[in-house]
């Protein structure tokens, strides 16, 4: 037994290191998996790290033996610090435990059944869902701060809040709209047809109606009112 994984979610938030995921929760008790666990592993990723590192290795061996300038030596630790940069975070995580974290959850009308993965065990718990509070939040990722003009991809999500983040459960996280669910096609289309009114309703409509019945089937399955709070927090 391990209480890693949960320690590890005290200081990062669940929502932080999930990624956008849609489930059908149509009776309970239901059952769902979150986290890189939960997922299957891509093997090009590590293939592709793979042979750079081999093809890396041996230019840098031939080179040194026919000897290195100074611009040689600045070319290749330069390369070594980007590659570096790009693998720390992953070491990281591997050396902390969470890289392949997966938390399975059976939820019933009147507890939460979980069991917490990763590389430093299991865990086993249960709280009643009275614990909990339903909610609606607005996420959003990407994007760079010294960007003039950053582009962000926001995410509504809707989580089961615990007093205690770590155990947190999130039950949906699935691209926000700001137009009522209209793509551009459509909007397109009810333009072709004249249908103004339709297209001007949509326009800054944040309400997706997938998403909004899904959130109105859950509140209504677990008896408990949702609370909106859209208000976008970053995630990295």
């Amino acid at each position: 037994m391990t209480d890693h994984l949960r320690s590890h979610f005290r200081s990062t938030p669940i929502e932080d290191e999930t990624q956008p995921f849609r489930v059908s929760l149509r009776t309970l008790p239901a059952r769902l998996k979150i986290g890189p666990g939960a997922r299957p592993r891509p093997k090009t990723p590590i293939l592709f790290a793979s042979g750079f590192a081999s093809l890396f290795l041996i230019i840098f061996v031939t080179q040194l033996s026919e000897g290195l300038e100074a611009s040689e030596i600045v070319a290749f630790l330069f390369i070594l610090v980007v590659v570096a940069g790009l693998v720390a975070p992953w070491l990281l995580r591997r050396l902390k435990g969470v890289a392949d974290w997966q938390r399975t959850v059976t939820l019933h009308r009147d507890k939460v059944e979980v069991t917490d993965q990763d590389a430093s065990g299991s865990q086993r718990w249960s709280l009643p869902v009275s614990a909990y509070r339903l909610s609606h939040e607005h996420v959003r990722r990407g994007g760079f701060a010294t960007s003039p003009a950053p582009q962000y991809a926001v995410y509504d999500m809707l989580i089961l809040r615990h007093p205690d983040r770590s155990r947190d459960i999130p039950l949906r996280i699935t691209p926000a709209t700001g137009t009522g669910g209209m793509t551009m096609r459509d909007m397109i289309e009810a333009g072709r047809q004249g249908d103004k009114a339709r297209v001007e309703a949509a326009m800054n409509d944040r309400d997706n109606p997938d998403f909004e019945a899904f959130k109105a089937y859950m509140s209504a399955l677990l008896e408990m009112p949702v609370d909106d709070v859209r208000a976008v927090r970053d995630i990295a």
